[in-house]
């Protein structure tokens, strides 16, 4: 099989006996027409890469790389530069994709460029038990500049992990697109890939299980997104505004920014991202002078607490106002830094 119509690629690290689940669910797939790339990011437990060789004599479909610890965005970009599919699809390799799915998304995309599907959560035990929907209810389908503009607001925050969605290889390829060795990458590659199309679907279809891991770096206040996240992602904003005729998305947009942003500020407060006193002064000084704040973000539209939060950073009131957000916190937190 030299060109399959699909690419799922699978970084891997540690895995265990969690990546079975995951393989297991994409082997019993209706569609049949795809590779399966997992690319095992130099895993030390002794038990992931052995099992990646045996899922690989299995089923000639699985193709599997070891490479060096370089965390998953190289993974995932090496997974990119061995994808022969016609189609990108990504999973994690501790989450569920429902038998259904790759078939559906084929179906589904068409001769758009982007396809991007509901998903659900839960813990592991709750897969086979949880509500899926049955038929799609509602789909937001754009192939127009004007039809994108009304389409970006209504994708929204599922639009952010890579998991969910059905790219196109060839725009991948011909706009150079990878993913950065920064926190937050699957939302900066799904607006870099946006960015690039003119065609998108999103439809109301349950595809892909996300599963609840305990203590899972997502769940860690270390995993807010830091200041050159934003940047990049304001300069991504900007290519789309200018490629897409003005409408409500660019105010969506402004929130998204000003969310980040106020939330970046506390960041330095919490037991496990703390930061000391001048560190915590530099990130609240990095939010005021932010391009955006200064010239775009209007704080009487926001919701309350963002706009309080970028308040106390434009005036500068955070160098009065630490010590009781650092009491605050802690108190909240019922844990002394």
């Amino acid at each position: 099989m030299n060109k399959p119509l699909i690419s799922v690629i699978v970084a891997i690290y540690n895995s265990g006996e969690n990546l079975k689940y995951l393989i297991d669910s994409i082997l019993v797939q209706y569609f049949r027409d795809y590779e399966l790339l997992l690319v095992d990011d130099g895993s030390t437990d002794g038990v992931t890469p052995k099992m990646c060789d045996e899922l690989a004599e299995m089923d000639n479909r699985i193709k599997v790389f070891h490479k060096p610890n370089g965390g998953v965005s190289d993974t995932r970009n090496y997974g990119l530069d061995h994808a022969n599919g016609t189609f990108v699809a990504f999973a994690d390799h501790d989450d569920y994709m429902f038998p259904d799915n790759l078939q559906t998304m084929v179906e589904e995309i068409g001769d758009l460029d982007l396809l991007i599907c509901d998903y659900t959560y839960g813990p592991r035990k709750n897969i086979h038990s949880c509500n899926r929907r049955s038929k799609k209810t509602w789909e937001v389908v754009a192939a127009s500049s004007k039809e994108m503009t009304a389409a970006i607001p209504k994708i929204g925050y599922k639009h952010t992990n890579v998991w969910n969605q059905l790219f196109r290889r060839s725009i991948i390829e011909q706009n150079h697109l990878r993913f950065q060795n920064i926190q937050g990458e699957d939302e900066l590659f799904s607006f870099m890939y946006l960015s690039c199309v003119m065609t998108l679907k999103r439809i109301d279809y349950v595809g892909y299980y996300w599963v609840d891991t305990p203590n899972s770096q997502g769940s860690s206040h270390k995993y807010i997104v830091e200041m050159n996240w934003i940047s990049q992602m304001e300069s991504i904003y900007e290519k789309i505004e200018k490629k897409y005729p003005p409408g409500d998305f660019q105010y969506i947009l402004n929130m998204r920014i000003a969310h980040r942003l106020a939330v970046l500020c506390f960041k330095g407060y919490h037991i496990d991202s703390h930061m000391p006193f001048c560190k915590r002064i530099k990130v609240w000084n990095s939010v005021r002078q932010d391009r955006w704040l200064q010239k775009r973000i209007v704080l009487s539209k926001l919701g309350r607490n963002d706009a309080l939060v970028l308040w106390i950073a434009r005036l500068r009131l955070q160098f009065v106002l630490d010590p009781l957000f650092l009491l605050f916190i802690c108190i909240r937190d019922r844990k002394l830094i």
